[in-house]
Parts: C-alpha cells; sequence; structure tokens
C-alpha cells in the first residue's frame, strides 16, 4: 500500500475539484495538461510539508501548524456511522483533496532562491514518520522544494490557493 501526494493551485474550491475530474466522481490526480501541478510522493501535508514550514518560520514544528480545510470528499463521516459506509461512499475511494492555507502559500514563496539548498538540507534531516528513506537526498530535495516554492508563488501572483490531493493505493 502507497500513499500519493500531488499538488496543485486553482483559484478556488471549485476550480481545483473540476481540474481534477467529472463531477460526483472521485477526482484523478492533476495532470501538467489540467493543473500547474507537481508530484511529491511521501510529502503529506501536515508532517513533511509542516516540518518543511516550521523551518521556513524557525518555528517548532506541530501537527497544527498547516491549516487544511477538506475539499473532497465534502463532509467526514460521523464516527459512529464510518464502519457502515456506503459501498459508493466517496470515503471508500481513498482520494482526498485539501485547500491549504495562504499562509503556508506566501511563506513558501517567499523564500529566497539563494536559501533553498540550505533549507533542503536541513529538510533531509528531519525526522520522518513516512516512507522516505532516512538519508534523503537533499539534492532531490532542494529540486522537490524549487518546484514547491516556484508553485507557490505562481499561486500567489495570480491570487490562487494551494490544494493538495491525495490517494491510497492498495
Amino acid at each position: 500500500m502507497g500513499v500519493l501526494f500531488e499538488y496543485f493551485r486553482a483559484a478556488d474550491r471549485g476550480a481545483a475539484l473540476v481540474l481534477l475530474g467529472p463531477d460526483g466522481d472521485p477526482p484523478s490526480a492533476p495532470t501538467a495538461t489540467t493543473a500547474d501541478a507537481l508530484r511529491a510522493e511521501g510529502i503529506d501535508s501536515t508532517v513533511m510539508l509542516g516540518q518543511l514550514v516550521a523551518l521556513v518560520r524557525e518555528v517548532p514544528w506541530d501537527s497544527d501548524l498547516v491549516r487544511v480545510d477538506l475539499v473532497w470528499p465534502e463532509s467526514e463521516p460521523d464516527a459512529a456511522d464510518a464502519g457502515d459506509l456506503a459501498e459508493d461512499s466517496p470515503w471508500n475511494s481513498g482520494v482526498t483533496v485539501e485547500e491549504l492555507d495562504d499562509g503556508l502559500r506566501d511563506d513558501l514563496a517567499a523564500v529566497p532562491d539563494a536559501e533553498l539548498p540550505a533549507l533542503a538540507g536541513r529538510w533531509a534531516r528531519i525526522e520522518r514518520t513516512d516512507e522516505l528513506t532516512d538519508d534523503a537526498d537533499p539534492e532531490v530535495l532542494a529540486a522537490l522544494l524549487a518546484q514547491l516554492v516556484g508553485l507557490a508563488r505562481r499561486a500567489r501572483e495570480d491570487g490562487d490557493h494551494l490544494y493538495s490531493w491525495c490517494s491510497v493505493e492498495v
């Protein structure tokens, strides 16, 4: 089982969902032809991206540091109903889409290019709870970081928001 993450930008939630697929269907991954997007395998919005934001803001990481709003599925099932989901429930699709807070977008957009290699080096040394290797290559993370910063800059310039698409593959 693996978890895929992609980050993309859109003007609003409605536009984000239109980019991702037909109304009512589980949103598919954004593609270069449909969205300004990037694949970031293993970089979840709470832990990995959250720790990056903590480094940028120079604050301790906390699981609530990155604020997200669920976009798809539209509402979470009640805990009592979670075990009795209908077969066609969107929660059984394994796909979620979250809107990331604009503060994260603005903080990433403001990182100077000259600081990216050092920031990537610090990011490569964080404690991980996902499937990334313990010795993540700072150069690989620097390239990903440059893409994330570029995406954030384009989103800020156009007044767009950042979104995270996540799919659990079984």
